[in-house]
């Protein structure tokens, strides 16, 4: 399914990575500051954002392998792009943490309460992808986020969903021979992720992630009325859950968010079959929007 998307559904994608990405900045500063209850009254904000992040890197996921099998590219293409894309501006990241968290020690040592994972171990843990991961249920806490980049567990998790994903798809799509090294690369993707299935830190976000494939596949599909509909009904209903509920993390929240998500991009229309390579445009600064978080 050779789908591209057009001008306005990028535009909506984007919108909706900014929006997450103002959530983790507004979520964080009012849990620093106690400010507005946040987490009290309601979930915490930056966790709301952790699920559309999901939802995001998913739909982007389908999309990619989508459309870079439609140009004949191999899955070992599909995963040497995901470590380039994320490794450049996650090394950058890290060295900007380590300054900072530097800076933060000097003028305020008494108040850093990240000595113990501020080290060179968990900073080549988060340049390898292991920070937060089931590695840590066999070796507890071996490799945490480094120093106060604490959220950089969710772009070890997404990364490692991506390659599951991929390789599952070339399995299954690909008229290619299935080689080894992929079996190898898929058992150990699986091993360090397997927890967050179902279960977890987010308590599943592995079903979150999951819904963002499937939003790929039907958003196109929903009539664009029943999409309005769908859309205004899924956010009474989702602030409505959070004022009861209080939680961010539960499958009634993921599926809400779900519903939202893929009537909003049905309001931009229908995908063409095919002409427009802006995708590449939008994959590169948005599939790794949990970049945003450092």
């Amino acid at each position: 399914m050779c789908n591209k998307l057009t001008n306005s559904q990028m535009n909506y994608l984007d919108v909706v990575r900014i929006v997450a990405a103002l959530l983790v900045l507004v979520g964080h500063n009012l849990s620093y500051y106690k400010l507005f209850f946040n987490g009290v009254y309601y979930p915490h904000i930056q966790s709301i954002a952790v699920i559309i992040f999901f939802l995001l890197s998913g739909f982007l996921t389908a999309n990619s392998l989508e459309n870079k099998y439609c140009d004949n590219n191999s899955i070992h293409n599909y995963i040497l792009h995901r470590i380039i894309r994320i490794e450049n501006e996650l090394i950058i990241g890290l060295i900007f943490v380590f300054f900072i968290d530097l800076v933060s020690i000097y003028f305020n040592h008494e108040r850093y309460s990240y000595y113990n994972t501020f080290n060179i171990r968990n900073f080549f843990g988060c340049v390898f992808l292991i920070n937060g991961t089931t590695i840590n249920r066999v070796f507890p806490n071996i490799f945490v986020p480094y120093g106060s980049a604490r959220p950089l567990w969710t772009l070890s998790i997404d990364f490692w969903f991506s390659i599951i994903f991929g390789i599952v798809y070339h399995i299954i799509v690909s008229k290619k021979y299935f080689l080894k090294f992929h079996l190898i690369i898929l058992v150990f993707a699986i091993f360090l992720s397997i927890e967050h299935f179902i279960g977890g830190r987010g308590n599943g976000l592995g079903f979150v992630f999951l819904l963002g494939i499937f939003s790929y596949y039907i958003f196109n599909r929903l009539n664009q009325n029943i999409s309005i509909f769908i859309f205004f009904v899924s956010f009474v209903l989702y602030v409505l859950l959070c004022i009861v509920t209080n939680e961010a993390y539960n499958i009634y929240a993921f599926i809400i968010l779900f519903g939202l998500f893929s009537s909003g991009l049905s309001f931009f229309g229908t995908v063409p079959k095919g002409g427009g390579g802006g995708e590449t445009i939008l994959l590169d600064f948005s599939q790794n929007a949990h970049l945003c978080y450092i």
